[in-house]
């Protein structure tokens, strides 16, 4: 998904179903059903919500997590303790993945680690540069001050002291129990990874940038420094024989060594493994095979077990005797397999990064672009799912004729627009874009314009998808909406800071500058009036009909989405960067 899809989508029906996209937003009109609701596309949070004309919520999906990274598995009970980075929470677990602890006041932590002997917590509190301790029942019992960005911990649970790699300050600490710090050793390069040896008290770092895997003493002293690897990105200590496994990241390979540091073999196959976890039960090492999007589970002697999984980007895992659960941050879930690699448990999202959505006025519902999940979405009026439909690439555009209830789609990453019909079929497939990002409907003869960003074009499709003509005109073209009543169509020429009024031909009817990068508008279908998001300007506009500028109103920051209120002449602004939605009157008054 491109970097100008950035925050909030949404969709406002006031008077006229009027929805705004693009999760930085481009806005649509789409039907003339009066209906006292308002649907958001809330991308960044990976949800949408539904809100009465007074702001009541009447509807959010659900999602479990936001970005978990960090995950650690307690033996004893098999509760799970869960890093969840960009809600900054820590989340606690039972077996079976019912929610027992929600636990706020961090930063943005990336990382835990359980002691089995007593069920307590060690957190990597990477935003606020601290390590804190919890006891099993959630209780801060330290929070240690001092770091620099640490990002990761890991228990002994020997001793139950905690070794921490202090990323920022490029160092390795060890804290005992009381939360007193025993070593801190530097000399290392982006220390990414720990695994302490509870037979013997040893600790093996992965020493990323240095590419190199390093072995200390219980006091810190370094016992081996082996170099060779590239980008070596975690290691995990079996502690049967002291035999150590190191994912050599950007060699697409996992390597095992025995205690003394000699390679004993290497598999390949892999790409960008990340994460590698030794079941002490029978010496096998489960690795998070990162780019391949799967789990791979290989013996103590290197074949390989299983390889499979349904991901996006798996980051972290944590194994017990008979199970491994994972975090695949960028699909906001967390996933538990038995240790033949049969999924036990999902947390739930409904939706990722949803970048569009319009309203179905035939049953109040809506129709959302599902970005991340590459799927297309319908929702009944109480949010209940009806369809979710595969078979796409990122969409990021969406809209819908009420005259027949098809919905087309820019399906953004496999370069075309798909129509489908009001219950998911696949009426039409139209390829040979780069990036289609957006999609206005003209209801009076059901074609489709279409603003192919990369491609720096516009194209417009007849109602069964054919193309009927291209213009290179535009520079980055962004959102763009059709006046029903002339059947034009108003667009952002974003590269070329303008805004392009072009009639139902493709013939110019005027361009006007005075803009910087404008990214959404929406024409007044009542007026004919067109507000624009003036967003590298940090601007809202108004125009009137023939183009002429009537209103400029400054104070938002980066506004990537905006609807026409046709009832009251004015607009709702999505205000991206100060996350918040603004209602501006038809004279321009906030």
């Amino acid at each position: 998904m491109k970097d100008y899809f950035k925050f909030l989508s949404f969709l406002i029906i006031l008077g006229l179903n009027i929805f705004v996209c693009l999760s930085g937003l481009t806005i649509k009109t789409a039907s003339a059903q009066a209906m006292d609701y308002c649907w958001i596309a809330d991308t960044d949070n990976s949800q949408v919500v539904k809100i009465s004309r007074d702001g009541t919520e009447l509807f959010r999906s659900r999602i479990d997590h936001r970005e978990p990274y960090g995950i650690s598995v307690n033996p004893v009970d098999e509760s799970v303790w869960i890093c969840d980075y960009s809600s900054s929470q820590v989340i606690k677990r039972a077996a079976d993945g019912s929610e027992l602890l929600r636990l706020t006041g961090f930063n943005q932590p990336y990382c835990c680690s359980v002691d089995p002997n007593d069920g307590s917590c060690w957190v990597a509190d990477t935003g606020n540069n601290q390590i804190v301790k919890l006891s099993a029942a959630g209780g801060e019992i330290y929070r240690i001050p001092g770091f620099n960005e640490p990002d990761f911990v890991r228990v002994n649970s020997h001793d139950s002291s905690c070794w921490v790699s202090d990323y920022g300050n490029n160092q390795v600490v060890k804290l005992l129990s009381t939360g007193a710090e025993v070593v801190r050793v530097g000399g290392y390069n982006r220390p990414y990874w720990l695994s302490p040896n509870p037979v013997d008290d040893t600790c093996w770092v992965a020493d990323y940038s240095n590419n190199a895997v390093v072995k200390l003493n219980s006091a810190g002293a370094e016992l081996l420094r082996l170099p060779g690897f590239n980008r070596p990105a975690s290691v995990a200590v079996d502690p049967n024989d002291g035999s150590c496994w190191v994912a050599d990241t950007y060699n697409n390979k996992v390597i095992k060594l025995n205690n003394s540091g000699l390679q004993l073999f290497e598999v390949p196959g892999f790409y960008h493994p990340y994460d590698v976890e030794v079941n002490a039960t029978d010496s096998s090492c489960w690795v998070v095979d990162r780019w391949n999007a799967q789990m791979v589970k290989i013996s103590s002697t290197g074949s390989e077990l299983y390889r499979g999984g349904n991901f996006i980007e798996p980051f972290y895992c944590s194994v017990n005797s008979n199970s491994v659960w994972i975090t695949d941050a960028p699909n906001n879930e967390v996933i538990k397999l038995n240790s033949s690699g049969t999924e036990l448990y999902r947390s739930v999202a409904e939706f990722n990064q949803p970048a569009d959505i319009v309203s179905d006025p035939s049953d109040d519902g809506c129709w959302v672009a599902d970005t991340t999940h590459n799927q297309v979405v319908k929702l009944a009026g109480d949010g209940s799912q009806i369809y979710r439909i595969n078979g796409f690439n990122g969409p990021s555009g969406i809209g819908l004729n009420p005259s027949d209830a098809a919905v087309w789609v820019a399906d953004s990453d496999n370069g075309e627009v798909v129509k489908l019909s009001s219950t998911g079929a696949e009426l039409s497939r139209t390829p040979g874009f780069i990036y289609p990002c957006d999609v206005a409907i003209d209801i009076k003869d059901g074609t489709c314009w279409v603003s192919d960003t990369d491609a720096n074009t516009i194209l417009k499709l007849d109602s069964d998808g054919s193309i009927l003509f291209s213009l290179h005109i535009v520079s980055e073209p962004h959102g763009l909406d059709v006046n029903w009543s002339d059947q034009s169509v108003w667009i952002c020429d974003s590269g070329n800071d303008q805004i392009v009024h072009l009639d139902t031909a493709g013939v110019s009817l005027g361009r006007f500058s005075g803009f910087l990068y404008p990214e959404a508008l929406s024409v007044n279908q009542k007026t004919g009036y067109v507000w624009v998001a003036d967003s590298d300007n940090d601007d809202v506009v108004k125009l009137t009909p023939g183009g002429a500028e009537e209103i400029r109103i400054s104070g938002f920051y980066y506004p990537e989405g905006i609807a026409a209120n046709p009832y009251e002449g004015g607009c709702w602004v999505a205000d991206t960067y100060y996350s918040q939605v603004v209602k501006i009157s038809e004279t321009g008054t906030e």
